[in-house]
């Protein structure tokens, strides 16, 4: 693994973690899982714009996210053809993992 790979997968891994935390950070602090719906509606219609910024700043930090495994799985599969396998696995295992409530949003919101 080149010098130049290590660097961007660093990066990348740096980038993810601080936007993905400005973003939980921008959306405040939302209502209990037990909460009323009206409380849940108020939480949405007061905290609109920093849900908004929240959610792109999630979206921004997606592509970061994917350079960052690809790089750890050439990382960790150094050439080793068990290790090569069982890093993409991880990696498949986090790209689906990531995607699946990006889904699980627009079938909600197609539901709604």
């Amino acid at each position: 693994m080149t010098l130049r790979l290590k660097q961007t997968t660093a990066w990348s891994g740096l980038c993810a973690g601080v936007l993905s935390i400005g973003a939980i950070v921008a959306m405040g602090v939302p209502p209990d899982a037990d909460a009323s719906t009206t409380t849940v509606q108020e939480y949405v219609r007061t905290h609109r714009e920093s849900i908004l910024v929240a959610m792109a700043l999630f979206q921004v930090a997606i592509p970061f996210i994917f350079v960052f495994f690809a790089g750890l799985a050439k990382f960790l599969s150094n050439g080793e053809e068990t290790a090569s396998a069982i890093a993409w696995a991880g990696f498949g295992g986090a790209v689906g993992g990531r995607l699946d409530p990006l889904g699980g949003g627009g079938v909600a919101r197609g539901v709604s």
